[in-house]
């Protein structure tokens, strides 16, 4: 038995040591995700600006079809006394080990204080008609819709419970279904210490100008950068950015050029903060921190691994500029995207489908212990709710909490590690 055992262990550690050249030989170009592709982007309907939330029970809060106006004037409170939704204890295997490796020093730019925030990718699009389709590998154990703010208010609740500080929303267009879910969190947010903030995708949207693109910014900001439920990173609104080479140039302009001529109209004095995807470092020059929102591929599966090596290359680029940038390091539980992948109105850069086992959390385990290896400034979960590419780590039919509870854990790591 022992022999067999031997040989068993020596052929795996040859797997290993193959699978692992490869991962150093090749990085792979990640690529951000949309879906949906709305209907029309013309005449839409006003924007709505977020209201106060209603006290007292869930059951109070506004139906979608309230109309939204902000409180002036408010003070956060814990989330306890403001949301009393519970997450359901449950049976679940034994706790996954997780290593905590030392925080690694030597490579930091200048100083960036920051609060070692844990955020998760947050997608406001879902109904009966998801659940039906057969686009989803998994189902929520409640299945919902997306607009109803009884919904928003129970993921809100799950999330802090689980210690996430706060969703980077997709969002597509002013007026439409992601910005109008993007006012009811903020609104459902209120009298929390919750902070949520956009994943800015409008430039991957056909017919799109350099201008356009700069009012919808302006947008975003005018609409919601004060609310105290934005989130903010030392006093400035934060937005998120997806699909980097995807934005309208003009003739003889590199995409960050663009990028850059867009910054200049919408935010000359840099009193914003603009976090970038993707793995071109060049980017640094015009936004303000990176982020990988996919760490597993088909040719590519333990993309993690590199997460280290790509929270260097941030620090050693912002070093380089003699200017602090944020390293936002992704953690994932799994992928899942063979029900989907290049189907009708998707906007998505094309990929091979492909699908990542979850190992029965393991691989969550992994991630996460890669990311911290990398030293983030920030944790981004890939995600709370991407049914249609199986990354969610909300209440599932076939996992339950199980990713919730080990979302609680590393939240409690990450933080307990963080030299800051």
């Amino acid at each position: 038995m022992r022999r067999a055992k031997t040989i068993v262990f020596a052929f795996l550690l040859l797997f290993v040591i193959s699978g692992v050249e490869r991962l150093i030989n090749s990085d792979k170009s990640t690529e951000a995700v949309v879906y949906p592709l709305p209907q029309s982007i013309s005449n839409l309907p006003p924007t709505p600006t977020p209201a106060a939330t209603p006290s007292g029970s869930i059951d109070a809060l506004p139906t979608p079809d309230s109309p939204l106006t902000i409180s002036p004037q408010i003070t956060p409170t814990p989330m306890s006394t403001a949301i009393t939704t519970t997450i359901t204890a449950i049976s679940t295997p034994e706790p996954l080990p997780i290593a905590v490796p030392e925080p690694n020093l030597d490579q930091q730019p200048p100083s960036i204080l920051t609060e070692p925030l844990v955020l998760a990718n947050y997608y406001p699009w879902f109904d009966d008609n998801t659940w039906a389709s057969g686009i989803t590998s998994d189902l929520p154990t409640e299945p919902y819709n997306s607009d109803d703010p009884k919904v928003i208010a129970r993921h809100l609740a799950q999330a802090s419970q689980a210690g996430i500080n706060g969703f980077i929303s997709a969002w597509l267009i002013p007026g439409d279904r992601t910005d109008r879910n993007f006012a009811q969190l903020l609104t459902i947010s209120q009298g929390t210490n919750f902070q949520s903030a956009p994943s800015f995708q409008t430039n991957s949207l056909p017919n799109q100008t350099q201008e356009s693109i700069a009012q919808t910014l302006a947008h975003i900001v005018n609409s919601y950068g004060q609310h105290p439920n934005y989130l903010h990173h030392q006093g400035k609104p934060v937005i998120f950015f997806t699909n980097m080479p995807r934005v309208p140039v003009l003739p003889n302009q590199t995409p960050q050029q663009a990028w850059q001529a867009i910054r200049e109209k919408v935010d000359p004095q840099r009193s914003q903060i603009w976090i970038a995807e993707g793995l071109d470092t060049s980017y640094l020059a015009v936004f303000d921190g990176l982020y990988v929102i996919k760490i597993a591929h088909r040719d590519y599966p333990d993309d993690y691994l590199k997460l280290p090596r790509w929270g260097s290359q941030v620090r050693n680029y912002a070093a380089s500029l003699n200017t602090p940038k944020l390293w936002v390091a992704t953690i994932m539980p799994g992928w899942d995207d063979l029900h989907t992948a290049d189907g009708p109105n998707d906007l998505r850069i094309p990929s091979a489908p492909s699908a990542r086992n979850r190992e029965n959390g393991q691989y969550y385990v992994k991630t996460f212990t890669a990311a911290l290896e990398s030293t983030p400034d920030w944790l981004l979960i890939s995600s709370f709710n991407e049914w249609v590419e199986g990354t969610q780590i909300e209440p599932s039919v076939t996992y339950e909490n199980q990713y919730l509870q080990l979302t609680a854990e590393f939240a409690s790591k990450f933080r307990e590690a963080s030299p800051r």
